[in-house]
């Protein structure tokens, strides 16, 4: 996988729900958004997502040599916990739940998970209302947590691999010398 799940979750959403990519009315304020990156809502009524990985559970973590071609391929499976963030200062977000689950079992979404070999599991028991979250603004916001299943692959050259490893032997009157009693390569 070579692109960030909570992007691709990001770009599902904004396509399935036709999302733009500003706000006409105040053109600073982003439609949807990747969380913990200060965002602040803007002066718009309009729905406002935010989608934000808020925890993750490793599977598996591998590394593979490959001595031929000289790369070592890293590799990490996890399972992530996304959550969605429905906001507006009108009833959008409470109107658009329903949506934003349709988006996610699309057939647009089913080829993005094929694409990027990720897989977003059977949709969660439902939204959670967490417009106190808020204070005293009359914000509606929905939550909504959902599991994935992920992979992230890094594949580097390696500049020295070791054929062969120098080796010696020492006793007590060579050990600290530039040469060992015995020398030899591995």
């Amino acid at each position: 996988m070579t692109k960030e799940v909570e992007k691709i979750i990001v770009d599902i959403i904004k396509s399935e729900l036709e999302l733009p990519d500003y706000y006409d009315t105040d053109k600073n304020t982003p439609s949807i958004v990747i969380g913990f990156q200060n965002f602040k809502m803007g002066n718009v009524d309009d729905l406002q997502v935010v989608v934000s990985s808020i925890d993750s559970s490793i599977i598996a973590s591998t590394n593979k040599l490959d001595a031929d071609e000289e790369t070592e391929t890293q590799r990490v499976v996890m399972r992530e916990t996304i959550q969605i963030d429905l906001v507006s200062r009108n009833n959008e977000a409470r109107q658009k739940r329903a949506n934003i689950l349709m988006a996610l079992e699309s057939y647009y979404s089913l080829s993005q998970q094929e694409k990027y070999q990720f897989k977003i599991f059977r949709s969660p028991t439902g939204f959670v209302n967490t417009s106190d979250a808020e204070g005293g603004s009359n914000v509606n916001r929905f939550t909504i947590s959902i599991p994935v299943h992920v992979w992230y692959e890094n594949i580097k050259t390696l500049e020295d691999i070791y054929e062969t490893f120098p080796a010696r032997v020492d006793d007590e009157n060579t050990i600290g010398e530039s040469e060992g009693m015995i020398e030899f390569e591995i």
